[in-house]
């Protein structure tokens, strides 16, 4: 398939054809985990918090991913852009090394500290413990194919191919959403897994996209020809890819930590604060994972710019986008406050009252904080395609941090689990602000202005 021209002038039509396949691949892979919770939802309150468990360790070895993905998205971005083709091929032999050495040290802790692992989340209840146990003995045979997929996708993204990443991952959600019901309640014949039926169904679907990938890989005569994980290894490349990845990692890892403790305050407010969480977080992520995929496309078309020394462009796809990210986030603003309660009752069973009313009122009071994550998210990647990572880490896990102590005060002057919405929207407002004024003031140090 043919890769997009990030060099010419066509930068709306570029931006939005490149991060387009980017966008609906992120909703695919968010919808792994939004097709568990809609199944495994009907199967009661207890078992969506025991997926919602595993789903916050989950999301913990994804942020662990982005150390390579981010450090072979940029570095490839930049090699195309730069035409070099030899570190083109160190970076995506060095990220693969990492990836897979991560993958078996996250998979040996997940496995021997399963138990207090579940246990921190201080739930009571021993069903919920149980099957948040078992879910996540599942989940951790499929933690290669976690690591792996983000990496292909990096390398397929940032040489403009994001296609292929985009059908890999529909194939997966495909076969995902078939075994979904068919594991979990043992339709036609099958034997009926329960919770961990979702679990089997994730991995499977996963170790399909690899695959497809490397058939993909394999007949792109660019990726795989010639490459040798051993001799195209460098170790000063390894470590610029750590170097770029691990601030995108820390500010991944923090946030699910502040949202982990975070998650135990809300805990106080009883089991269906909890799960109205748990489910309204998923369907926030529409903005925030619409606006990833096109942060990527920005990082992609930044990084291989500023490898061409293509100024110019830079300053145009820095205005450009921040139209686009603006309205993205507009859009998911009014579509989240006005359709909240229709999505909500569509995932929740309807007796569950306190969970479906605290769920809309989390979408209704989020809504007006989604144009600043739009633009925290968007100018993040402009940051990382100018090879910074480490300013917008830092914004975000000062203003994330401050969601603690402020949700903290909300329970302890007893106010509602509304409060504690509102403390994260209020956050989420700083860290967009904030990131918009200091990437200003950060390119000022290049030959292009703003």
């Amino acid at each position: 398939m043919q890769k997009i021209n990030l060099l010419d002038n066509r930068i709306y039509r570029n931006l939005i054809i490149l991060s387009l396949p980017i966008m609906c691949t992120s909703f695919i892979q968010m919808s792994y985990t939004l097709m568990d919770t809609f199944w495994v939802g009907k199967l009661g309150t207890e078992a969506i918090v025991a997926v919602g468990i595993v789903s916050f360790i989950v999301w913990f070895a994804e942020s662990v991913v982005l150390i390579p993905k981010t450090g072979i998205e940029i570095g490839v971005s930049y090699s195309i852009g730069a035409k070099d083709d030899k570190q083109f091929k160190i970076y995506i032999a060095s990220s693969i090394t990492i990836g897979l050495f991560l993958a078996f040290i996250l998979g040996c802790i997940f496995y021997f500290l399963r138990i207090e692992i579940v246990k921190f989340f201080n739930i009571k209840n021993d069903l919920v413990i149980n099957n948040a146990i078992k879910y996540l003995k599942i989940v951790i045979l499929g933690l290669p194919f976690v690591f792996l997929n983000p990496i292909f996708s990096g390398i397929f993204n940032g040489s403009a191919n994001s296609k292929i990443p985009f059908i890999a991952n529909s194939i997966g959600l495909f076969l995902n959403i078939i075994l979904d019901p068919i594991l979990i309640y043992g339709y036609f014949g099958f034997f009926s897994f329960g919770v961990e039926g979702a679990a089997i169904a994730t991995v499977f679907s996963q170790f399909v996209v690899t695959v497809i990938f490397l058939i993909f890989s394999f007949f792109n005569k660019k990726i795989l020809k010639g490459l040798n994980l051993f001799s195209n290894f460098s170790i000063s490349i390894s470590k610029e890819v750590i170097k770029l990845g691990v601030p995108i990692a820390f500010k991944s890892f923090i946030f699910i930590f502040i949202s982990t403790i975070l998650l135990r305050i809300i805990a106080n407010y009883g089991q269906s604060a909890v799960a109205a969480e748990n489910v309204a977080v998923q369907i926030e992520a529409i903005n925030w994972m619409s606006v990833e995929g096109f942060s990527i496309a920005l990082c992609t078309f930044v990084s291989q710019n500023y490898g061409a020394k293509n100024y110019k462009n830079i300053i145009q796809g820095y205005k450009k986008g921040l139209r686009i990210i603006l309205s993205i986030g507009i859009f998911c603003m009014l579509f989240l406050f006005f359709s909240s309660t229709y999505i909500i009752n569509l995932f929740v069973k309807s007796d569950n009252i306190q969970t479906i009313k605290d769920a809309i009122s989390y979408l209704k009071i989020l809504a007006f904080s989604e144009i600043f994550l739009s633009l925290e998210i968007g100018i993040s990647g402009m940051f990382n395609g100018l090879k910074n990572t480490k300013t917008p880490t830092i914004i975000s896990t000062i203003c994330n941090a401050l969601r603690i102590p402020l949700a903290f005060l909300a329970y302890s002057l007893g106010l509602t689990v509304d409060y504690i919405w509102f403390v994260i929207s209020f956050c989420t407002f700083l860290k967009g602000m904030l990131n918009y004024i200091f990437f200003k003031k950060f390119v000022k140090q290049f030959e292009f202005n703003l």
